[in-house]
């Protein structure tokens, strides 16, 4: 129980940073204030602050306090650890839908730049990709679904998305299964094989805008979860 309130903690705090609601070189509240405003043990906002400052995400002064953590300088290490922070769990709706949109943004500029310059040995591959989803069914499918997505951007030209991909390991599956389970299985095989055909054509736009309905249909059906 204490750890699954450590990781709210830690979480809600992130996401304020990470969103720029809270600035580089705020300061923080106490962990004894913060424990008083959130009703729990000073003991788990201590642990909560720690990982919050392993992240990078906050900077834990001797007898100053705690302020937010500047990760421009700390290098792009710290820019990546705190990126997976934030997705490493994803069981709230709230946490969902910002790794969603995450998702959408870096697939759906990956699909215009693959749509531009994609060769016959990026296609290639990508088809090869799709039967295998096809294929597919139950458990796996998910998982073919993911290398299809992830080879676009793999295969963009873009060396900072793969990075930002790999952020959400795991977790990235979970993404496309819930996808799918608002689409279906058929529905998905269908706008894959459409999102292939038209960066073929080199018509990324159109892509993209097929893969925006994809995640904005799925975001909507969490939003009648909270």
């Amino acid at each position: 129980m204490s750890d699954t309130i450590r990781k709210k903690i830690k979480d809600a705090i992130a996401e304020n940073i990470l969103s720029g609601e809270l600035k580089t070189g705020q300061k923080l509240p106490s962990e004894r204030e913060m424990a008083e405003k959130m009703g729990v043990s000073r003991s788990i906002v201590h642990l909560a602050i720690e990982d919050l400052g392993a992240a990078g995400l906050i900077e834990i002064r001797p007898r100053s306090g705690l302020y937010v953590a500047d990760c421009t300088k700390r290098g792009e290490n710290i820019a990546e650890d705190s990126l997976r922070c934030s997705l490493e769990d994803l069981s709230s709706p709230s946490s969902v839908r910002s790794a969603m949109e995450l998702l959408c943004a870096v697939e759906s500029a990956s699909v215009m730049r693959m749509a531009e310059k994609a060769d016959d040995a990026a296609l290639s591959s990508l088809k090869d990709l799709f039967e295998k989803l096809k294929a597919a069914s139950g458990g796996g499918f998910a998982h073919c679904l993911g290398d299809f997505h992830s080879e676009i951007v793999l295969r963009c030209g873009n060396t900072v998305f793969p990075v930002v991909l790999s952020s959400f390991g795991e977790n990235c599956v979970q993404l496309w299964r819930l996808i799918t389970d608002f689409w279906g299985e058929g529905e998905m095989i269908e706008t894959s094989l459409e999102i292939l055909e038209l960066i073929s054509r080199g018509c990324g736009e159109d892509a993209c805008q097929i893969l925006n309905e994809l995640f904005t249909q799925a975001e909507r059906s969490l939003n009648n979860e909270d």
